[in-house]
């Protein structure tokens, strides 16, 4: 149910008598250091129930993590739990790479993101007490995918979020609204997990939109807040809320509770005047501030913080990332491997496409240059090279957007949370995509050469095919770097789109390289298409002492060769095919750093 004036935040504290407190957030918000902003910001895929003051309470999570985390690597130490290295924050979206299964997805959190100094069997041995912990050894080996295409359900996502924060072995975990969006039974489920959580040693603090009784009187404590983020109770919750309870109908003016069976949550909401269209007339928050309650929370705070203070080592950071760089490259190479290995719709599409284009083209042009005889025969070839070349690569284009796209949203959440660098990330996916752009090229390139009946040369085939094969990573990855750079898959598409139409007008077909206009030939040296363009019909019509037999060498009608048609009308030589293969190395290797570049100062992630 949308609330059109809400005007309290509940922030509920399950733990077990831990020492530690998220007290310095507490602090701040009473002091007025920190208010919870109204103002709505802009979501990805939300749950249906979000409101303003489900935002509000996702920003005060956000607040007490970030607060808690700059006082741990700043100069002023905070105490945590000897064996707990981290506080973790679960985010209500539950974003994960859909590639992965389950038990892949927690161990890829404890491997990084525990100390490089705990055994790899103990983190995975700590993986498997996490799936016994949350139920989720039934569904271990399953693909977490995306629930539309038959995924996991929402209430095991859920499970699975909570299990990768805890795979990291943290102190505390913030919860952002962990049961929104579920029904009583699956919310049940994920409070029974969060409950063993808390019975382990740790710390578990939730913002909970509208709960139910039953859910609300599985919390130990409650921070409640009223709109702009003043403090109206912070305290045990008691047996059955009993301690909530007194400590409101001690007030003044305060409505008992209409029956026992009431919800409490409900009941504290009403009466400090949180509901819809509700509006009380005790000041709640002025009352708390001149309460005992607030005195005694503040005495408990000074006796926590100065005992750990005494007894506690401090904390030093001395790396970004727990785990080294050898580490997170194995760990990115296996999920990206996998990955491309469980999306035959992204693979099987392009091997079936260039087998496709190859024959499509093949027969087109059926041993077309073996009888070179007019300067038609000679611009049929030319254009075949460029049109087959560029109708395949912007296939390749237009289908690695989507993939990496579909990746880059669980990328945003891990950097956030220190799982891995940029640079290992960018190493692994390379890794992947190079044998899958080889084995397509091996396809493509004998089917079409052959039946074509381009130059029967060793020599030629090999240059032919590795010229290919470069020219296709570096389209490849021109759709990786726009999907790291646009904000989202069709603007990507758009970008690609109009940068293939440019690169085809200036490759050096339509018009030659050497006239195109100046305030235009920048365009032409960026261009990847003219370059192997250039490079594929130097290599298959060059005519020189080398290649004296080669099929440029033919006399046409008209007089001359074939060749040198070629030089006088696209100002191709027969050593240019050494520049463009090097341009197009050069342009593979500068496009995966400008994609290292763009992941480490462009994000689109909306908070």
């Amino acid at each position: 149910m949308l609330q059109e004036e809400p005007t309290a935040k509940a922030v509920p504290v399950l733990d077990d008598e831990t020492e530690i407190e998220n007290d310095d957030a507490l602090e701040a918000l009473e002091n007025g250091e920190t208010q919870v902003s109204e103002k709505k910001e802009p979501q990805g895929d939300e749950p249906a129930e979000e409101n303003e003051d489900a935002e509000a309470k996702r920003k005060l999570t956000a607040v007490q993590y970030s607060k808690l985390i700059s006082r741990v690597r700043g100069d002023e130490h905070w105490p945590v739990h000897v064996g707990f290295k981290d506080l973790e924050y679960t985010v209500s979206n539950d974003i994960h790479s859909p590639s992965a299964t389950v038990v892949e997805a927690l161990t890829f959190s404890a491997v990084l993101r525990q100390p490089a100094d705990v055994p790899r069997h103990e983190k995975e041995s700590f993986v498997e007490g996490v799936l016994d912990t949350l139920d989720l050894q039934n569904i271990r080996d399953f693909k977490i995918g995306f629930k539309q295409s038959g995924g996991l359900s929402t209430e095991q996502v859920k499970r699975v979020t909570i299990g990768v924060e805890l795979s990291a072995n943290p102190a505390i975990i913030f919860a952002d609204e962990p049961t929104s969006g579920l029904d009583a039974s699956s919310a049940q489920i994920i409070m029974k997990g969060l409950k063993r959580i808390a019975s382990a040693g740790r710390t578990v603090v939730c913002t909970i939109h509208q709960p139910s009784k039953d859910i609300f009187l599985n919390f130990d404590r409650l921070l409640l807040l009223r709109r702009g983020g003043e403090m109206v109770y912070f305290g045990d919750l008691g047996e059955k809320s009993q301690c909530l309870l007194d400590y409101l109908g001690a007030i003044p003016g305060t409505a008992p509770m209409p029956n026992p069976r009431y919800n409490p949550a409900t009941y504290m909401l009403e009466v400090i005047g949180a509901g819809a269209g509700e509006e009380s007339q005790t000041d709640y928050a002025n009352e708390y501030r001149e309460s005992k309650l607030r005195l005694q929370n503040e005495e408990r705070i000074d006796a926590l913080v100065k005992r750990n203070l005494d007894e506690r080592p401090e904390i030093h950071f001395e790396h970004d990332y727990a785990s080294g760089f050898g580490t997170q490259l194995e760990l990115l190479t296996k999920r990206w491997f996998w990955g491309y290995w469980r999306n035959p719709g992204y693979n099987a599409t392009r091997f079936l496409i260039a087998i496709f284009i190859a024959l499509f083209f093949g027969f087109s042009f059926f041993q077309n240059v073996n009888d070179l005889t007019t300067t038609q025969d000679v611009q049929s070839v030319v254009g075949l090279t460029l049109i087959s070349s560029a109708f395949l690569s912007v296939i390749a284009l237009n289908t690695a957007i989507p993939t990496i796209m579909d990746e880059r949203t669980p990328f945003y959440r891990e950097r956030a949370a220190s799982y891995y660098g940029v640079a290992p990330m960018i190493i692994a996916i390379t890794s992947t995509e190079v044998p899958y752009v080889i084995a397509a090229a091996l396809v493509y390139i004998p089917i079409f050469y052959f039946i074509v009946h381009f130059w029967y040369n060793v020599a030629a085939f090999f240059l032919f095919w590795c010229t290919y094969t470069l020219f296709m990573l570096v389209m490849t990855f021109w759709g990786h770097f726009l999907a790291s750079v646009a904000p989202n898959q069709q603007v990507a598409s758009v970008l690609g789109a109009i940068s293939f139409g440019l690169w085809v007008q200036t490759a050096g077909l339509v018009i030659a390289v050497r006239d195109i206009p100046i305030y235009w030939y920048w365009l032409s040296c960026i261009n990847p298409i003219r370059y192997v363009f250039n490079a594929l019909v130097s290599i298959q019509l060059a005519c020189d002492d080398a290649n004296s037999d080669g099929p440029g060498c033919q006399q046409l009608s008209t007089g001359g060769t074939a060749w040198d048609y070629v030089q006088n009308n696209f100002g191709f030589e027969a050593d240019d095919y050494i520049y463009c293969i090097s341009a197009l190395a050069g342009g593979a290797v500068g496009l995966r750093i400008l994609s290292i570049l763009a992941y480490t100062y462009v994000s689109f992630l909306k908070r």
